[in-house]
């Protein structure tokens, strides 16, 4: 285990995140989601899908621009929406909903897919990297 570092985030998992690149995508999926299929790295990841994307968040910068993107829960369900949101620390205003379809279809584009042990609905979101700063604000 690392000082300072998510228990979370196993060296496999901290291995995928450092080798992507800016506007590179990471989807956080639940149980249901069919990872497998879709072609990019997947790594299974014990945890619920918003504990998750709160240890990918501490140590990956969000792009300003689609940083964040949740798969359309069916039927007017939110499911657990409100708490990937929240999770994200990113403002509802700055997510985007998209449809099943499009979800896999930006996902089969993914660098990683971490599958979590979320059971819950619709626990499925899309994170964007973006440029991470250096102290004095210079890019790294």
């Amino acid at each position: 285990m690392l000082k300072g570092i998510d228990p979370m985030l196993t060296g496999d998992v901290l291995l995928a995140l450092d080798r992507m690149g800016h506007s590179d995508l990471v989807v956080v999926a639940d149980a249901h989601f069919p990872a497998w299929r879709m072609g990019p790295v997947v790594i299974d990841i014990a945890g619920t899908s918003p504990r998750v994307i709160e240890a990918v968040v501490s140590v990956l910068a969000l792009d300003d621009v689609h940083p964040v993107r949740l798969m359309a829960a069916g039927t007017g369900a939110e499911g657990l929406r409100p708490a990937l949101i929240a999770a994200t620390g990113v403002a509802p205003e700055s997510t985007e909903v998209i449809d099943r379809s499009d979800f896999y279809s930006a996902a089969a584009g993914s660098s990683l897919i971490l599958r979590t042990a979320e059971a819950g609905l619709n626990g499925n979101v899309i994170l964007r990297k973006g440029v991470t700063p250096s102290a004095e604000g210079a890019v790294l």
